[in-house]
């Protein structure tokens, strides 16, 4: 019986003992589980802060992406306006291109027309006017004829007579034309040399009075004939040697070519003038 007891005492201290133990380790258990989950609450809180920044950032995030989003949608809006525009000013231009285009054929095909027609005019034109001048002269050298048949032998001062002729040296450098034109105002005409005694009889007073230059007489190419003044064909020829030659067209007459002889030059030259009425 007593050691019945024993044996219980004993193993109720043995309990007590065991219940110690476990309540020890529940103690700690229990401060670790508060332990692990005051770090778990620590941690949520801190992943909740976390979570709310970038909840926050996100926001930001994807409305700073509404506004570029809205941004670009009203540039493209405006880009493809202003694509639109100039595919209308393109097509305008090219409409207004192909416009130029064919005004720019038509006025070629009119001045081809009008150059044609001015041609024309200016040959027929050209054509009257050189049988008007022919017709001018012919008339100019009757006048001077009738002149001559009812004037006196005699000659206005500083003319020479030679003939029935009277003659005229001026002595100022003049064109053919202008020198011709003298002539005529004079009631003469630059000078037609129809024998060799008239010849003769230019080369001395030539010489006496042009002193060593070239005189225009009324002597001249047209359409490659050379013809007097007074529309006669030139048949007795004085021609120097090698003349005529090139493209001049107004006849000259120099004492110093030996026997006395005619040359040619360009009528615009400026040289003395012999008139004959």
């Amino acid at each position: 019986m007593k050691t019945a007891l024993l044996l219980l005492l004993f193993c109720l201290a043995e309990a007590d003992d065991i219940r110690w133990e476990v309540k020890d380790l529940f103690q700690k258990f229990k401060s670790q589980l508060e332990g692990q989950h005051a770090d778990m609450a620590s941690r949520l809180s801190a992943s909740e802060t976390n979570m709310e920044e970038f909840q926050t950032r996100s926001e930001k995030l994807v409305e700073e992406l509404q506004k570029h989003k809205a941004d670009m949608d009203f540039r493209l809006s405006a880009s493809e306006t202003k694509m639109e525009e100039f595919q209308t000013r393109l097509s305008q231009s090219e409409t207004l291109v192909e416009e130029l285009q064919k005004h720019k054929a038509d006025m070629i095909a009119d001045h081809s027309t009008i150059s044609h027609n001015l041609t024309l005019d200016y040959t027929q034109l050209q054509t009257l006017y050189d049988a008007l001048t022919l017709e001018r002269d012919q008339l100019q050298h009757e006048v001077n004829q009738l002149k001559r048949q009812t004037a006196d032998k005699t000659c206005p001062s500083e003319w020479k007579l030679f003939g029935d002729s009277c003659y005229y040296m001026i002595t100022t450098g003049k064109t053919w034309q202008d020198g011709r034109q003298e002539c005529l105002n004079q009631g003469a005409d630059l000078v037609v040399i129809n024998s060799g005694e008239e010849q003769a009889f230019i080369r001395g007073w030539n010489r006496e009075t042009a002193k060593g230059t070239g005189s225009w007489i009324g002597l001249k190419r047209t359409e490659g004939t050379w013809t007097w003044v007074d529309g006669t064909p030139l048949t007795t020829q004085y021609w120097h040697s090698g003349y005529p030659k090139g493209a001049l067209d107004c006849g000259v007459y120099s004492y110093t070519l030996d026997p006395g002889t005619y040359f040619n030059l360009p009528c615009s030259n400026a040289i003395l003038a012999i008139c004959e009425k």
